[in-house]
Order: structure tokens, then sequence, then C-alpha cells
């Protein structure tokens, strides 16, 4: 042995060949952080002062190569002056330097996983030898920054320049085939052959029978040949990562100047230009929130994780009450990740309708070649649709999903709760309605407690697991439990109504209402919403949501919520549904549907417009900023008041709640991220202009004015705890 850390080790045998080997202690995959960074720069100290080295192979001990670098210390790193971040960078980036100018070929076996900084490592090796069930990839762009160990520089000239910026700029996965097709990697093994094979692979170039300083000249100078592809898409990528990314994601575009800047430069002149690059992006504020996304993301599921230990007993069978579209989307999706579901409704029509639309959805799998026809099968199957409540004492959860209001689900709780063993825990699929409040009648409050899915189930991440006053943990433990089996991402909230997530939606709404009363044309909104990073402005989702939803939702959350939400001018989705439309679910709402292609395509409803402008304030034309500080500075208040309330534990949890359920602009990091990005200071004056003529939505909470007189961020307060 030449070298043993903590993160990698270094031998030679007999016959010269020199091993490096990726085996990080204690942990299950290998990353990239300062210690190994460190620990690479002195294998190679070893390694070069080494005698008689006739090759170098790479490899992981692990059942993945290396999944990256240590996004958890790009946190603090990203804090740091540009000098400090390049310092960071710089490490890493002079060790591959050293590797590819080792005088012996370098081979590297692939397994797993090599994705960001591990597939970078790869790429400074001369040949590249990857498992056939490895996956590769530079998913830097999805973090808000762009690689930074020469995979902008050596991609394209080793793969070409529109297969590097196609797998940077989309931050996707690609297989083993994929890359072989491209000359991302050289070779192809099956698993169990990819050892033998890279030593191969290594004799060969040691014998001159593959020659590795051709492999390296690909690399220092870009090729006739790519300077005249990187001319001929140039502008072409330009407009695409123009009308695709924009402003909002300013990745791409820097991924984009690294790559063209750099391509007719030698390689360290190269990577210079993709240091410099990475600076830049790294103080965007997109880079800090998608990180912090990246994070927070973590976070959640190791609170996830840590309470599905907890539980003694795995989830094994479940049954959902009621064959609607959450209904059959919760049983399905149940089915899919292998718990059998049984699915009751009250009459047939429903299960028919239920299984009807399982098949549907799962057929897109098929089609997709995501799913096998015998997968499908297989999934329906498990599937148990009935009428009575035959086999409800065996099953370990039940989810009643039936409609939205307090007295039927009072009944079919109640009745559930009769079917059910002892031991067995009892959800409600409930979107506003309080859980202690639907608990009253049970036996058993202590095994209850919400389960709030999103529409479309099988789509949304985010399941909301709410605690009930009575609810205990390990009721909630086992729901967690049951979504992350799911593969769902839980939350636990305390309860309140409409918990988290549409509290704060119906904030938001809110702030829209007055904005048409004050006389604001709804397809402005939309269209100033939609450019903020919204995926659809509000009365677009309103349509889609489903009118009479919202104004069942709305009535809900402005009883509870009086002060700050209750309005004393019509509401809007019952103006609407008193012309006889429902949204999307009817085909007129606050825009008229046609179906093209297959998907209902929105065009203006004038009837709407014409009825609203007779109720509302005269038309008034408003600024782009304005309208996005009307709508998110009550919602951003709303989320101020859950954590203080204790309804949701962390920042972190708040904003992937929103991530995840309603499709927040993932560039700015959730609304607790967003107040921080501005500044508290800055946040509370936005906020006073509006309040002496708008109200009670636009007040600040105390702690939020204690919060900017002292500059606290909600991160920095709160953190992940």
């Amino acid at each position: 042995m030449i070298y043993s850390g903590a993160t990698l080790s270094l031998s030679k045998d007999s016959k010269g060949i020199a091993r490096l080997v990726f085996d990080r202690k204690a942990e299950s995959v290998n990353k990239f952080d300062r210690l190994a960074a460190g620990e690479m720069g002195d294998a190679l100290d070893r390694l070069e002062a080494e005698q008689n080295v006739a090759g170098l192979l790479v490899s992981s001990a692990k059942d993945v190569f290396v999944v990256g670098a240590d996004i958890g210390e790009f946190t603090a790193v990203f804090k740091e002056d540009d000098c400090k971040i390049a310092a960071h960078l710089g490490v890493q980036s002079n060790n591959l330097r050293r590797l590819e100018k080792l005088p012996c070929p370098v081979v590297v076996a692939i397994n797993g996983f090599a994705l960001g900084g591990g597939f970078e490592i790869c790429l400074a090796c001369d040949f590249r030898v990857a498992s056939a069930t490895a996956a590769v990839g530079l998913p830097e762009t999805g973090l808000g920054i762009i690689p930074g160990w020469g995979g902008t520089v050596r991609a394209p000239r080793i793969c070409g320049v529109d297969k590097a910026l196609e797998w940077i700029t989309s931050g996707g996965r690609q297989k083993a085939a994929t890359a072989l097709e491209c000359g991302a990697v050289d070779y192809v093994a099956e698993p169990e052959e990819l050892a033998a094979k890279a030593e191969a692979v290594l004799q060969q170039a040691i014998a001159g029978e593959l020659d590795y300083r051709a492999a390296r000249a690909v690399k220092e100078q870009s090729s006739t040949g790519v300077l005249a592809e990187a001319d001929s898409v140039k502008t072409q990528w330009q407009e695409t990562i123009a009308d695709k990314f924009g402003a909002h994601y300013p990745a791409q575009g820097y991924a984009f100047e690294a790559v063209f800047e750099g391509i007719d430069k030698s390689l360290d002149d190269a990577l210079a230009v993709e240091l410099r690059c990475f600076v830049k992006v790294a103080r965007t504020d997109q880079a800090q929130a998608m990180v912090g996304n990246f994070m927070s993301g973590q976070y959640l599921m190791k609170v996830a994780k840590t309470r599905a230990r907890a539980v003694a007993e795995p989830v094994e069978k479940v049954a959902v009450l009621g064959a609607g579209i959450m209904g059959g989307g919760i049983a399905c999706q149940s089915a899919f990740t292998g718990i059998p579901a049984i699915m009751k409704d009250i009459a047939q029509e429903g299960l028919d309708l239920g299984m009807e639309e399982a098949g549907k959805l799962l057929s897109k799998r098929v089609k997709r070649g995501s799913m096998t026809g015998e997968k499908k099968a297989a999934v329906l199957a498990a599937i148990a649709p009935t009428l009575e409540y035959e086999g409800f004492g065996e099953v370990d959860v039940l989810v009643e999903a039936v409609v939205e209001n307090i007295e039927v689900k009072h009944a079919v709780l109640t009745e559930a709760e009769s079917k059910m063993r002892a031991s067995s825990v009892l959800c409600s699929n409930t979107s506003t309605l309080p859980i202690t409040e639907l608990a009253k009648p049970l036996q058993r409050p202590e095994q209850f407690c919400g389960m709030h899915f999103f529409n479309p189930v099988h789509a949304m991440p985010l399941v909301e697991v709410i605690r009930g006053e009575q609810t205990s943990e390990e009721t909630v433990n086992k729901t967690v439990a049951y979504a992350l089996a799911l593969k769902k991402k839980p939350v636990v909230v305390n309860d309140c109504a409409g918990f988290l997530v549409n509290r704060l939606l119906f904030a938001y709404f809110a702030g829209f209402a007055q904005l048409i009363q004050d006389g604001a044309d709804y397809e402005a909104v939309d269209q100033a919403m939609e450019k903020w990073g919204w995926p659809m402005g509000p009365a677009y989702l309103a349509d889609v949501v489903g009118l009479d939803t919202m104004q069942h939702c709305d009535g809900v959350l402005c009883a509870a919520y009086p002060r700050r939400l209750a309005k004393d001018f019509p509401a809007w989705y019952q103006v609407i549904m008193d012309m006889g439309g429902l949204g999307q679910k009817n085909g007129t709402g606050f825009y008229n549907y046609s179906m093209a292609d297959g998907r209902p395509a929105k065009i203006v409803n004038a009837e709407a417009k014409a009825r609203i402008a007779e109720l509302a304030q005269p038309a008034k034309a408003f600024s782009g900023g304005e309208i996005v500080e009307r709508l998110m500075t009550g919602m951003a208040i709303e989320m101020a008041y859950a954590l203080e309330e204790g309804i949701v534990a962390s920042p972190a949890e708040g904003d992937m709640s929103l991530l995840y359920g309603i499709g927040f602009p993932r560039f700015r990091g959730g609304l607790a991220r967003w107040m921080d990005t501005a500044g508290m200071d800055t946040f509370v004056k936005m906020a006073d202009k509006y309040v002496d003529a708008l109200g009670p939505l636009y007040e600040v909470t105390e702690r939020q004015r204690e919060m900017a007189a002292k500059g606290e961020t909600y991160y920095d307060c709160k953190g992940y705890s």
C-alpha cells in the first residue's frame, strides 16, 4: 500500500500497476469534498514520486463510482469572495490536471453512478470503461451552477460540442450505452466483467496497442472538426438557451459561455475560462436558492427516514375509500410501488371509473417504455375494487378520499374505523378540513391523521402528513413510512385549516382576488406571475383545479383566517360559476378551453371578463412588479405565521413543501428563501407600502420586524432544525 486515507487508497503491484480506489469509510457512496480532494492530492504526490509505475487503474470499492462533489460545502463556500471560491475548486481541478499528466496510461472503471465531479474525474482519465448498468452525467445546472472541474472543457473535445451542451444544459443522467455511442466512454462491459475489461484496456495501453498520448491530445487542444462543429451550432444553442431557460436559470448561459469561449483555447486556458464562469454563476441568487433546495431536500428526507425507522412493522397492505380521481390515484400509486390496495366505493360505476383511470395512467407508462405490459397487468391485479368492507381488518393503513364535506367524512371515517383492526392507522386525504375536527366522532383519535396528496397523485411528490391534537407519534411515523414507500416526499405539519400548502396558496389567491377587485386584468396578472416563474398564473391555476373546488377551499380558509383572508367584494370563482363555468372541468372558466393535440388549450373568455368588469372597480393597469408584490407578499407573511405557530417545523420543510406540492419556482427556492434573498428589512418595507390601503393580509408579524431590525434571515435563525 502506497497511501491509505479515509476516502481512498493507492497501491502498486509487482508488475507496476498502480490502483487508485475510492472507498469512503463509514458511508455508502463516494463523494468529493475537501477531505477527498486533499487525500487525492496526497496520493498523487506519492504516485508521482513512485518509481516504475506502468499504468494506473482508477476504480471504486462502493456500488457506485463517485456521486459528485459534496454539495453541502457549497452553501458556505458560495458566501466567500471570488478568490476563495476559485481556490476551493482549484484543489480538485489541479488534481485532475496532474492525473492526466502522469507518465503512464490511466484507465477508469466506472460502476454505478459517475455524476458531476465524479464524471469529471473520468473525463480526465485516458480511457473510460463503464459497466453496462452505469450512469454518467453532468447535472450541475440542476443546482444552478456549472461543471467546475473541467466538464465544460473536456466533454466538448471528447464527445462533441452539441452532445456536451445537451448533457450539461439538461443535467440528465446518461446510460452507459448512450455514453458509448457519443464517445463519452470508450468501452462498456457487463458488471461482472468490468474489472477484467478495465485491466485488459490498461494492459493494451501499456503495450502500446492503445495510444494514450493521442487520447490526451484530443483534450489538450480542440481539433479542427470540433471547432467547425462549434461554429455551426453556436447560434442555435444561444437561441435554445435563451428560449428555454432565459434569465431565470443563468447557469445554462454560463455553461454556453464556458464552452464557446474555451473551445479554441489550450486546455489550461479553457479551464481558466470555466473557473471564471463558475465563480460568476456561484454568485447568483439562483445558485444560492437551488443549492439550498438540494440541502433542504436532503434534510426533509433525513427527517422522514428517521421517522420511518421508528416503525416496527412495514406497511404491507392498504385500503382506500373512494374511487374518484384522488382515491383511484392513491390506490394505483400504492399498487405500483408494490403495496396491494383495496379500493372501496359506494357505486360500481365509481369502481369501474377508478380502474379505468388507473389503466389509462399505466398505459401511458407502457407507451413511453418505462413499464412493460406484464408490469401493468400486475399493478392492476394488486388493486382490489370492492363495494364492501371485506379485507379491511387486514390492512395496515386506510386512506379516506371521499368528498370534501365534514359530515360525509365523519360518517365514512366512523364506519371505516369500526371495520379496521385496533392497531391500524386511519388517514383522511383532506385538503382543508382540520384533522382535530374530523377526529371528534372516532373511538381511536390517536390513530388518526391527515394524509394530504396533491393532484395528480402519480406526478406530485409532496404528501402532507397532518398531526391532529390527539394523533400519536406512532401514527405519524407509520403514515410517513407509507408515504416514503409510495416514493413520495412526506412533510409533517401540525393541524390547522388548510394545513400548510393550501393555507399559503389561498393567501396568494386573496391577493389575486383583491387585484381583480381593484381593476386588474386577470390575463395580465397571469402573464406577470408566469414571467416571475410560476408554471401558470392564478386564474389559469384556478381553472385547472376547478372553480367549485376553489370556491369551497376559499370559503373554508376565509372562515378560518377572516382577518387576513375574508373579502368584502364578490367571490370571483362564484361569479364565473353562476355563468356556468367550472374551469377545465367543463371547458369554461376564467378562460375558455378547446382541445388541441389531446390537451386543453386556453383562449380568452370575453364573457367572464365583461361580467367581472361590471362588478369590480374600473379597469386599471398594474405594473408587473406591483402584481408580483401584491400576490407574493401576503403569501410570504402567511409562511411567517405558519413558522411562528409551529405548523411547519422549519423553513426548509416549508419551502420544499411549496416546491414539491404546487410548483413554486425552483430558482427562487421557496418563500422563506425568497424573503432571505430580498432581506427582511427590504421585505418589511415592501409590505408596509400596501398595508394601509389593502389591510391585514399585508401586515408583517412582530417577529419579522424584529428580524428586520437585527438583520436576521430565516435559514440563519432556524436552519434545518
